[in-house]
């Protein structure tokens, strides 16, 4: 049986992960979310991929490539949700992450990603624009908005 999760529970989850963030940037739809195992979030993304799109500058860049990703997931998971379980025909905790990159050659840049915290492996980023599926690393993605 899927277990649901109080969305309080996993903003507690997220605001001690993330430095920057605040309760009041993490903007929750539900009051308890399923969490997907890593397996199941990676074959959604698979099914779902939006990484062929071509970038636009100014139009179609790493913001809308979380928006299509998580919009096109949340379509998928309605659209079948007759032949889900019944427990789990609930919402998963994946949302667009707004934050700050940093690498080696950056010290900050604004970029957007979704994320998923999943049952099995914690809190998981999600790269749209390329399908890459990570834990998170606050070092390299520190979020400062969460929009679930």
């Amino acid at each position: 049986m899927v277990k649901r999760v109080k969305t309080d529970d996993l903003i507690e989850m997220l605001l001690d992960f993330y430095p920057f963030l605040t309760r009041e940037l993490i903007i929750p739809s539900a009051t308890s979310y399923i969490l997907p195992t890593l397996q199941e979030i990676t074959e959604a993304v698979k099914r779902n991929s939006v990484a062929h799109f071509r970038p636009r500058k100014n139009i179609l860049e790493c913001e809308k490539f979380s928006l299509f990703l998580r919009a096109a997931i949340l379509k998928e998971r309605d659209t079948n949700w007759k032949s889900l379980p019944e427990d789990e025909r609930h919402s998963w905790f994946l949302g667009e992450a707004y934050g700050f990159k940093r690498d080696k050659f950056s010290k900050g840049t604004s970029h957007k990603k979704d994320l998923v915290i999943t049952s099995d492996a914690g809190i998981i980023e999600i790269e749209p624009q390329t399908d890459v599926i990570r834990p998170a690393d606050e070092k390299k993605f520190s979020v400062f908005i969460f929009i679930v």
